[in-house]
C-alpha cells in the first residue's frame, strides 16, 4: 500500500517515519512538565512491547517462519495483537489526565502523517480530506491547551470522522471486519475514554482529600 523509502541498502517504511515524527511533534506541542520525561518513557516501553509481540507472534500465527526467525513476524494478526497488548499496558500504567491529553496530541499527529503517506501512495481525495481534518484538529488542540474537555471533544470527533470516511476507501487487509488502522483508531478511542474517566475520578478523590480537615 505504501511506497517505501530506500537509503542505500536500508529500506524505511513510511509508518516508522510517521511514528517517529509524531513523537517529535507531540514533544514540541505538549507543554513543559515534570511528567514529560516519565510520559515518553512510558510511550517508548509501549512501542517496544508492540514490536516484540508483533515479531514473536509468528510462533502462534505462522510457526513455519521459525527457520528464518530473525525476519519473521506475526503478520496483520500479530500487529493487531501487539497493539492490543501495548494499549493494555498503557491502561494499566496511566491514571492521570495529563497522560491522556498528551496522548491525544500524539495520536492526532500520527494519523495526520499516516493519511499523508496514504495520499502520496494512492492520491485519492478522501485521504486529502482526512489529512486536512487531522491538521485542523491538531492546530485546534494546540490552541485549546489547558481546556481538557474541549481537546477531548476535538479528538473524539476527529477519530469518529476518520472511522466513517475510512468505510468508503481502501484501508488494506481486513481483520474481523476492520483494517489495522481502523482497529488502532477504535483502541485509541477506548484508551482515551477509559483513562479520562479514571483521571477524573482520581482528581475528584484528590480534591476531596485536600479538603478534609
Amino acid at each position: 500500500m505504501f511506497e517505501v523509502f530506500q537509503i542505500g541498502s536500508i529500506i524505511i517504511h513510511p509508518v516508522y517515519i510517521a511514528v517517529v515524527t509524531s513523537f517529535l511533534i507531540s514533544y514540541l506541542l505538549i507543554w513543559d512538565s515534570e511528567d514529560k520525561q516519565e510520559l515518553y518513557k512510558l510511550w517508548l516501553k509501549s512501542i517496544i512491547i508492540l514490536f516484540l509481540v508483533y515479531k514473536l507472534s509468528f510462533l502462534i500465527f505462522d510457526i513455519s517462519q521459525i527457520s528464518s526467525w530473525i525476519y519473521a513476524d506475526g503478520g496483520s494478526e500479530g500487529l493487531l495483537a501487539g497493539i492490543v497488548v501495548s494499549y493494555a499496558y498503557l491502561i494499566y500504567k496511566t491514571d492521570r489526565l495529563y497522560f491522556v491529553e498528551s496522548y491525544m496530541f500524539l495520536a492526532v499527529s500520527f494519523i495526520m502523517l499516516y493519511n499523508y503517506f496514504e495520499y502520496q501512495s494512492l492520491s485519492q481525495w478522501p485521504y486529502l480530506v482526512l489529512m486536512a481534518v487531522s491538521l485542523l484538529s491538531l492546530s485546534a488542540m494546540y490552541f485549546l491547551s489547558n481546556h481538557f474537555r474541549k481537546i477531548l471533544t476535538v479528538f473524539v470527533v476527529t477519530t469518529i470522522t476518520q472511522l466513517i470516511l475510512r468505510m468508503f476507501i481502501y484501508n488494506g487487509e481486513i481483520l474481523i471486519g476492520l483494517s489495522i488502522i481502523e482497529w488502532w483508531l477504535l483502541i485509541s478511542l477506548a484508551y482515551v475514554i477509559v483513562i479520562t474517566f479514571r483521571g477524573l475520578k482520581n482528581e475528584v478523590g484528590d480534591t476531596m482529600k485536600a479538603n478534609e480537615p
